[in-house]
């Protein structure tokens, strides 16, 4: 090898690394998030556009305030509009802390949770405005950490890839978000509240980040579905967004109105706070006290009253009427009643295979173990349907009672709203003891590892729920040459079973649905749901007093069409601490305590009795004694005379 060569050699092996390390600076710059800046009319707002492989998947921005922190006098109060926070930017890289929720078992928690994390699609711009999806997270997301649960990578490779916006809303949970005594100081609903002002601010702000506020569609899953399912139902949400995706849950669940207030005033008294003892009973007061309570006591009491109780019933006590005036609450009524008034959206809804084959015991737990049990039993004995296995007919009544997806769906399609039903039947062969779960293959929320199969399934429900977003048709790009039709009645309850090959079948969930006709139909019984109404709001020198009226509703259940009611006023001198199932316990409670008395004072009156009979035998015997021993004397006197 000559000189040449070796000083060739010398120096083409630097220049290769220097060319390969510039090559890998270039790489590396190109996988590098790049800082976006976006302008909000109450400020600025700064993001960041992630990229894979060289290329953008779309920009995140994390944390982004819609509402002032519900902190001291803010807690328990509807939400406050964000202040302008003017010069400053915002650095929206990182989540922010998750609002308080039962037994929480993480420590990043704060009341200071009223924040979006939006992910916007990389091809959005002010020309293509992208659609928008506002996520309500559900029961999945919020026993965990929402934020380990969606993942960011997921949500832009599936969703900002479409072209599409997603937005995550955070809402305040359990006693911060529905905490209520039934007054205009506690009215309660403030998680509700919540997602209404996030969707205020959605459609004032959305634009900035190239979004089509005309196009928003409002998705939830579990609990997050029922209020999803709440605010289609809600005359406050006209013009917040223009379609729905419902999975999993249904405002027509019988969780969603029970009365809980007494619960929250055992609560206040748990922890010292108690309305004055004055004739008004001062609940300004007692709120003004439970406010000072610090959030980690206030939520650990709270777990300890939500024991024994309905998981979801006290997590969510929904108010039908939570407002001053009926004209500005969100629920003017029961959503038996809303129902027949709803406003025409878009509708996609569905459940999974076994949606609520769940244990047994706490499925009876969730509502009056007698009511739902004698309910169950009445209806199967009539319909002559309990005859070889009672115990297996009661237990699948008792899924049944939860299945009012149908009648969601039935009662959008008569407001004249095209409605695509679905039931989410693939059973992973990898994964078999769990039930299906949709929310997992839609959200990348993986249980266990996907194979080619898992994937595909994946790969096409997706698809129709994009296609639903953009087009509000699950099939307008038709997918695996299926056409999706919208529930038709009643020719044939038709929907979509989502498997392994998608079947567009007739009579979703045949069995639920004519066991609640059947019941609908025949049974002319009446049942009693508690409700509050609200009157009028007098103001003099800032003291509010509210007038309310509590009367039972009686229900007609023929068809769910017929409601009477009586508004003979139920004479009480506490209202906020009694409703249906605390006067029983009360009741129960007095029986208890009578028959108690009566056994105490029967028992005391034998043995008066019997202490009465000995005396008087013992008199007998001194007297018979005195007796005998006169005419012994007497005898003895007789012999001494002779």
């Amino acid at each position: 090898m000559t000189l040449k060569h070796i000083h060739l050699q010398y120096f083409l092996l630097p220049s290769f690394v220097i060319f390969c390390a510039i090559d890998k600076g270039i790489s590396q710059s190109k996988e590098d998030d790049i800082i976006t800046i976006v302008n909000l009319t109450v400020g600025t707002v700064e993001g960041l556009e992630k990229f894979s492989n060289g290329s953008s998947l779309g920009k995140v921005f994390l944390g982004v305030p819609y509402a002032e922190a519900p902190l001291f006098n803010l807690r328990f109060s509807s939400p406050v509009p964000k202040q302008s926070w003017n010069s400053t930017i915002l650095k929206c890289y990182n989540y922010k802390a998750n609002c308080w929720q039962s037994e929480s078992s993480q420590n990043w928690t704060s009341e200071d949770c009223l924040y979006l994390n939006i992910y916007a699609g990389e091809k959005c711009s002010t020309s293509f405005p992208c659609p928008v999806v506002v996520y309500i997270p559900g029961e999945q997301q919020l026993e965990a950490n929402e934020h380990d649960m969606l993942f960011t990578s997921v949500i832009l490779e599936k969703f900002s890839k479409e072209n599409l916006i997603f937005v995550t809303v955070q809402y305040r949970l359990g006693v911060f978000g529905f905490f209520s005594i039934g007054t205009p100081d506690a009215p309660g609903n403030y998680g509700l509240e919540d997602i209404i002002e996030a969707l205020r601010f959605i459609k004032r702000e959305i634009t900035a980040f190239n979004g089509d506020p005309s196009k928003v569609t409002l998705m939830g899953h579990g609990s997050g579905a029922i209020l999803t399912s709440l605010l289609t139902l809600s005359p406050k949400t006209e013009d917040l967004f223009y379609q729905a995706i419902v999975m999993s849950g249904t405002a027509l669940s019988p969780d969603v109105f029970y009365n809980y207030t007494s619960d929250y005033a055992l609560l206040a008294f748990r922890l010292g706070c108690r309305a004055h003892q004055s004739m008004n009973h001062n609940m300004s007061n007692l709120v003004e006290c439970m406010r000072k309570v610090s959030a980690n006591q206030l939520n650990f009491e709270y777990d300890q009253i939500r024991k024994g109780k309905g998981e979801l019933r006290l997590e969510m006590n929904i108010q039908t009427i939570n407002a001053i005036n009926e004209t500005d609450a969100i629920l003017p009524a029961t959503s038996t009643v809303l129902k027949n008034t709803r406003r025409p959206i878009p509708y996609l809804i569905g459940t999974t295979k076994n949606e609520f084959q769940l244990d047994l015991k706490s499925l009876v737990w969730q509502n009056d173990p007698t009511d739902v049990n004698l309910a169950c039993k009445w209806i199967l004995t009539a319909s002559k349907k309990e005859k070889k296995d009672s115990k297996i007919s009661v237990k699948n009544c008792i899924q049944y009672y939860y299945l009012k997806v149908y009648f969601d769906a039935s009662s959008m399609r008569n407001s004249g709203a095209p409605v695509y039903l679905y039931s989410f039947d693939y059973q992973s062969p990898n994964f078999p003891e769990q039930r299906p779960l949709d929310i997992a293959y839609l959200l990348g929320l993986r249980m266990h590892a996907f194979d080619k199969a898992d994937l595909d399934v994946q790969q096409t429900f997706l698809k129709m729920l994009i296609n639903f977003i953009k087009f509000g048709n699950p099939t307008h790009e038709r997918v695996k040459n299926v056409t999706w039709t919208p529930l038709a009645l009643p020719n044939g309850y038709n929907y979509l079973s989502i498997n392994n090959n998608l079947q567009v079948e007739k009579y979703y969930h045949y069995g639920a649905v004519m066991l609640w006709q059947y019941k609908f139909d025949n049974q002319n019984k009446t049942s009693a749901l508690q409700i509050v109404t609200g009157n009028a709001l007098k103001q003099s020198n800032d003291v509010s007093s509210f007038e309310k009226t509590y009367f039972m509703q009686s229900l007609r259940e023929d068809d769910e069409k017929y409601f009477t009611v009586s508004t003979t006023p139920v004479n009480v001198t506490e209202p906020w601490v009694i409703h249906d199932t605390a006067a029983n316990r009360i009741l129960f409670w007095a029986c208890v305590a009578v028959a108690v008395f009566i056994l105490i004072f029967g028992v005391l009156l034998i043995i008066c009795l019997n202490r009465k009979k000995c005396r008087k035998q013992k008199r007998r015997n001194y007297i018979s004694m005195d007796s005998q021993e006169k005419k012994y004397t007497q005898t003895a006197h007789m012999y001494q005379t002779f």
